[in-house]
């Protein structure tokens, strides 16, 4: 994130330690009033990406419609449901992996399932005054949460936090998104506690893999998981060998890592992952684009 941007989170958070007074703390219903009045300025900062992003949410397609079974052709698999029409000489009994011709009214029968891991760890709290990683963090949660507001019937999500102390800490449930102010305000206060409070180490590896396998027993259209990190593996001897392996280790599942800060271990490590699957973003202002990339490379990945 460029210093200008840097300079305006840390504004929002000085403006929700500060803010005093009943006429200027926002209503938290429940939280801390800080807590909320730092995510009231987030989501302010973000309101432009949050529009990009729900135009990009709104235009996912449902894979069921985009990757079908096309039958009637004259080449491609044996369909075996015309082995007697092959046995008497008919020329198209075979079916092919394809999009189908779109119908008016086709509607996505299942939500697609999205898990997010965010990065809590005490790297992220330390390297937040030397280039607002943390509050980056904070600003990619909001912006999560308010774009997906309003899409339950396509997409079921969940985050939680990774650290050194922990692999899963969860923020949200699965199909139970924020609805009140307080309680998105308080997603935002728990990941700065917990990165303030955690101790050293890194658990993303075993992060990505409990996410994937819990992702794949989700009945779903798609299940996505997108892992976001300092890039600080290296060390802790994570190689990207391994992130890539994890990454890979169910093939109905689509997971992907976005590096936020160090840039020249987030692009190298971006490079070495597979092809599509790593993504180095160093301004919340990307993620739309991000999230676009994530969704049409799950689109054309089998199976």
């Amino acid at each position: 994130m460029q210093g200008g941007c840097v300079g305006h989170l840390r504004c929002a958070r000085r403006a929700g330690c500060t803010r005093g007074g009943e006429g200027g703390r926002p209503r938290a219903q429940g939280g801390d009033w800080r807590e909320a009045a730092l995510y009231e300025r987030l989501r302010e900062a973000n309101a432009p990406l949050v529009q990009q992003l729900r135009v990009i949410l709104q235009s996912a397609e449902a894979r069921e419609t985009e990757r079908a079974w096309l039958k009637l052709k004259a080449n491609g698999e044996l369909d075996e449901t015309r082995l007697v029409d092959a046995a008497v000489g008919e020329r198209q009994v075979f079916k092919k992996r394809g999009a189908p011709p779109q119908r008016h009214g086709t509607h996505q029968a299942k939500p697609k399932h999205l898990t997010f891991l965010l990065d809590a760890s005490a790297s992220m709290a330390r390297g937040d005054a030397l280039d607002g990683r943390l509050h980056r963090m904070a600003s990619t949660a909001a912006l999560l949460i308010e774009a997906l507001h309003g899409f339950e019937h396509k997409f079921v999500y969940n985050m939680s936090m990774h650290s050194g102390g922990t692999a899963d800490a969860p923020l949200l449930e699965a199909g139970r998104p924020p609805a009140e102010e307080g309680e998105r305000a308080r997603v935002v206060g728990a990941l700065f506690a917990h990165a303030r409070s955690a101790p050293a180490g890194d658990n993303s590896l075993q992060a990505v893999r409990r996410a994937v396998e819990a992702a794949g027993r989700a009945d779903a259209d798609e299940r996505i998981v997108v892992l976001l990190s300092d890039a600080n593996l290296g060390r802790y001897d994570v190689s990207p060998e391994e992130i890539g392996e994890a990454l890979r280790s169910n093939p109905h599942v689509r997971a992907y890592c976005v590096f936020v800060a160090e840039p020249a271990a987030a692009e190298w490590l971006a490079e070495q992952l597979p092809l599509g699957q790593g993504f180095a973003v160093h301004d919340v202002a990307k993620l739309p684009r991000v999230m676009k990339e994530v969704f049409a490379h799950a689109a054309t990945a089998g199976p």
